[in-house]
């Protein structure tokens, strides 16, 4: 398998998207948090309306619970 960074995903009308191990996630590349913080983000959307969300921080080899 392999990573592509994209610049934008698609959410259907009254839909959802699933940011998930095997598919879409974030990235840090020089990341300065802690395994087990959180991490604030704004998700931008195309009518101009902003969603601020606190995500939690994995470690490369931890998993989410029930994962």
């Amino acid at each position: 398998s392999s990573m592509n960074m994209v610049a934008d995903i698609t959410v259907p009308a009254h839909g959802s998207v699933a940011f998930a191990a095997g598919g879409y996630h974030l990235m840090c590349m020089q990341p300065k948090l802690k395994v087990g913080g959180r991490i604030p983000f704004a998700l931008h959307f195309k009518d101009g309306s902003v969603l601020l969300l606190m995500a939690p921080v994995y470690g490369a080899t931890s998993a989410p619970p029930g994962a």
